[in-house]
C-alpha cells in the first residue's frame, strides 16, 4: 500500500510543480502584450441594463495601438462610436451629436478610459489599482480568466472586471465590465488580427 501511494505521489508532484502561480500568469499576460504592435477585430458588446432588466445586442469593428488609441466602430447601431487618443475620449451613441471629455479633467471618464486600455493591453495589476480592487486568476484549458474585484463599493466606476486571455497568444478574447449601478457591458472579441490601422482611424471627429 505504502509502494502504491509512494508510486501515486511521485506521479502527480511533477504536475503541481509545473503550475503556474498568480504572479506569474500576470506577468506572463503583460509580457506577451507589452510586445504587440497593434490589433483589429470584430466585436459583439452586449449590455445588461439592471434597472430595466432588458439587455441590448451590439457589434462592430475594434482598432487598437498601444499604449492609448482605441476605436469601437460599431455597425449595429450604425451610429455609435467610442474612441481614445491619449487623454481624449469621444463618444457618440444613437443620435447624439457626440461628446469629447478631457480624462484629465473627468474623473469617471477617466476610470473607464483606463480600465478598458489596461485590460486589452493585459495590464491587470494595473487594472486592480484603479478600480482598487483585488486579483483571482483562473486558468482554463485553453484560457487564463483573471478577476478584479471592487474592495469597497464607490460612488462610481466598476465593481468587478473580468478579462479572458487565450493562452496560444494571451490576447483578451472576452472583456466583461460591471458597474455598481448593475449595469454589466460584455465584450467578446473575434477575428483578431495583428495589423497596425492607418493614423487616420484614431482622428477624433469635429463637432
Amino acid at each position: 500500500m505504502k509502494k502504491l501511494f509512494l508510486a501515486v505521489l511521485s506521479a502527480i508532484l511533477p504536475f503541481v510543480a509545473s503550475a503556474a502561480s498568480d504572479e506569474e500568469i500576470l506577468d506572463k499576460i503583460e509580457k506577451a502584450n507589452a510586445s504587440l504592435p497593434a490589433a483589429q477585430s470584430h466585436f459583439d458588446h452586449s449590455r445588461f441594463i439592471k434597472a430595466s432588466g432588458k439587455t441590448i445586442n451590439m457589434e462592430g469593428a475594434m482598432y487598437f495601438v498601444p499604449p492609448e488609441k482605441l476605436r469601437m466602430q460599431y455597425t449595429t447601431p450604425a451610429t455609435d462610436l467610442m474612441m481614445i487618443n491619449a487623454n481624449i475620449m469621444y463618444i457618440r451613441r444613437s443620435s447624439d451629436v457626440g461628446n469629447v471629455f478631457n480624462t484629465d479633467k473627468n474623473q469617471m471618464m477617466a476610470v473607464l478610459r483606463n480600465s478598458l486600455l489596461y485590460s486589452i493591453r493585459g495590464k491587470m495589476r494595473d487594472v486592480a489599482r484603479e478600480n482598487d480592487g483585488n486579483i483571482t486568476v483562473t486558468e482554463e484549458a485553453k484560457n487564463y480568466v483573471v478577476t478584479v474585484s471592487a474592495k469597497k463599493k464607490a460612488p462610481r466606476g466598476y465593481s468587478r472586471i473580468t478579462v479572458t486571455f487565450r493562452k496560444s497568444d494571451c490576447l483578451p478574447v472576452v472583456m466583461v465590465m460591471e458597474e455598481f449601478s448593475g449595469t454589466v457591458n460584455t465584450y467578446t472579441m473575434s477575428d483578431i488580427i495583428t495589423r497596425k490601422p492607418a493614423d487616420s482611424v484614431f482622428d477624433i471627429p469635429k463637432k
